[in-house]
């Protein structure tokens, strides 16, 4: 198992980027952010994600976790 306190960093540090240039998504932000890691990532899938479309994928993955039938 990964080990959990990477979490909360994790998501500071989406917390600080995003707040200072919120017109972005976090697909954007994801996919930026891995391209400026040193790796080069090609995601026009997640780059283009609407905020709100990610938002209902995380529902849906919650409500599948809850039922037991999650694909983790």
């Amino acid at each position: 198992m990964r080990d959990p306190a990477r979490i909360d960093p994790v998501l500071a540090a989406i917390r600080t980027v995003w707040t200072e240039d919120p017109d972005l998504r976090l697909g954007q932000i994801l996919v930026i952010a891995a391209n400026l890691s040193g790796r080069e990532v090609i995601s026009p899938e997640i780059f283009h994600l609407e905020d709100s479309e990610l938002m209902r994928g995380l529902a849906a993955y919650t409500q599948r976790r809850t039922e037991g039938t999650g694909d983790d």
